[in-house]
């Protein structure tokens, strides 16, 4: 944007950006990614972790679209990626949208999230006030096949 004084003054650009809906804070990038789903259930026994597979479609700072299993309903869950050199690190994740439908397979949903904080293996087994991890995460999760493109 440039100004001229003290009032600014919108550019071609910045019109075409706004007109585009491009107001994302973070650049995003497509990544995919296989990543654990931590969600919490709670039954007649208590409180316990219920971890799914899904992938990244694409990922910036500030947060992520993510294919995940549509049975998950609740507005905030954490992530964990098997594969990467923090792969005992926990992302704190909380759903802006989510969609069904739409060529999808079938019993998935899509959604953007916005990361929270990250939690190592220590503070994540904090919050869920446990001491240790409930559901092993090194347990095999109900699995879906990465999407095709």
């Amino acid at each position: 944007m440039t100004t001229a004084g003290p009032a600014q003054t919108l550019t071609i650009e910045d019109l075409d950006a706004l007109l585009d809906g491009e107001h994302r804070e973070h650049g995003r990038i497509d990544h995919r990614a296989r990543i654990q789903v931590i969600s919490l259930s709670a039954d007649r026994t208590g409180v316990r972790p219920v971890i799914t597979l899904g992938w990244t479609e694409d990922v910036s700072a500030g947060g992520a679209k993510l294919l995940i299993d549509a049975s998950l309903a609740p507005s905030q869950f954490w992530i964990r990626i098997p594969e990467s050199a923090r792969r005992n690190q926990f992302v704190e994740c909380r759903v802006r949208w989510s969609e069904t439908g739409h060529g999808l397979p079938n019993g998935h949903c899509r959604c953007g999230v916005e990361f929270q904080r990250i939690l190592s293996r220590e503070e994540f087994d904090e919050v869920l006030s446990c001491g240790t991890f409930v559901g092993d995460v090194q347990s095999q999760p109900r699995s879906i096949k990465p999407p095709a493109h």
